[in-house]
């Protein structure tokens, strides 16, 4: 009995719109994300603001970001772009050592 209806959650056939508007919203919002760090990128990651470039040039992978990021909205090959979004991510956010974004408040 109970795996009959375990096995019926996971059968149902459900429509994807739902999803693909989150999909969506969410990329316009990573997209102005993006653009806001992208925008501040000499202050967050330089070592010096305007002087002296950071360990990496991040405006290189901002450029392939933008890129993950229309695809990802688009819904063009869902499951690499995720992937490569999430790495994107890491590099980026490990990166800003002298910027505490969001959850990175040290109190």
């Amino acid at each position: 009995m109970y795996k009959k209806a375990f096995n019926s959650l996971f059968t149902t056939k459900v429509d994807a719109i739902g999803l693909s508007i989150f999909r969506m919203f969410y990329s316009v919002v990573l997209f102005f994300e993006l653009k806001q760090l992208y925008t501040f990128r000499s202050i967050i990651y330089d070592k010096e603001p305007s002087k002296y470039v950071g360990e990496i040039d991040v405006s290189f992978i901002f450029y392939f970001w933008f890129v993950v990021v229309a695809f990802l909205f688009l819904g063009l090959f869902t499951r690499y772009v995720t992937i490569l979004n999430y790495i994107f991510g890491v590099i980026i956010f490990s990166s800003a050592i002298k910027f505490e974004y969001h959850v990175f408040s040290r109190r």
